[in-house]
């Protein structure tokens, strides 16, 4: 099966959201993949789910590779916290079996909403208070409720780090990627323990190949734009632009779960 061009024009806009949203914001991208993916080109979950960290993890790749070079990246904070939102995502692999998810998404939706308002607000000059327990606790949670509503780690991190200022403003998305990296390589490889195992479920056919590197161009090329413009934006412009998209995807999840 080939992709046709409505599908081929799809994914591109989809790669350009997903590039977008990794390098301004430290959004992995699968928030958009996930929901998005299966209605353009029919993939079933788990292909989704395969497709979508094998682009997140090219995309914040190069994004972490970059940025590196600038000195964006607190590496020190990622490799602290990288375990901690792993933990968490592990875990909600375990929970999905006994817990509602649809609880999680609501209390998720409810939450980035929560922190997109404290965002708009201006926060004050003096660094936060938040203690490397709570955030390494916070970072749990982050993994937990990516794994249960596919928000992404880094939507939760993000607008968190910026507000009681875990990292220098633009330091934020760059930091969040990296995180993203060591997450998205940790859940790769147990993809592939366990299709070493003899789980039939994990496999891409060609055309999730194909898919990978329409929605991994188009990602690539926007991430440029993406960088460059993070670069060049000014802390209250990083601030508010998180903020907004942050309240978005509260709203995004909450919609979804209601009409799910």
């Amino acid at each position: 099966m080939e992709l046709q061009l409505f599908e081929i024009s799809s994914l591109l806009i989809l790669g350009v959201f997903v590039g977008l949203g990794a390098s301004l914001f430290g959004l992995g991208g699968g928030v958009f993949i996930v929901p998005l993916l299966p209605s353009i080109s029919n993939m079933g979950a788990h292909e989704t789910v395969l497709i979508s960290l094998a682009t997140v993890m090219t995309v914040v790749f190069t994004n972490v590779v970059q940025y590196s070079k600038l000195n964006l990246v607190d590496w020190k904070k990622a490799i602290f916290f990288a375990p901690f939102a792993a933990f968490g995502g592990a875990l909600a692999a375990i929970a999905a079996t006994y817990i509602e998810a649809e609880q999680i998404r609501i209390f998720t939706g409810v939450l980035l909403i929560i922190l997109a308002v404290r965002l708009f607000i201006k926060p004050s000059k003096q660094k936060a208070g938040i203690g490397q327990f709570v955030l390494s606790l916070i970072s749990a949670f982050a993994g937990f409720a990516s794994g249960l509503s596919g928000v992404g780690t880094g939507a939760i991190l993000s607008p968190i780090f910026m507000r009681e200022k875990v990292v220098p403003s633009a330091q934020v998305s760059p930091t969040s990627n990296a995180i993203l990296l060591i997450t998205t390589l940790v859940t790769l490889f147990t993809y592939l323990v366990r299709a070493q195992m003899g789980a039939s479920f994990i496999s891409i056919s060609t055309l999730g190949i194909e898919i990978i590197i329409v929605v991994g161009l188009a990602a690539q090329i926007a991430g440029l734009s993406g960088r460059k413009m993070h670069v060049a934006l000014s802390d209250q412009s990083r601030r508010l632009l998180l903020a907004a998209v942050t309240a978005g995807l509260g709203a995004w999840v909450l919609i979804r779960t209601w009409y799910a």
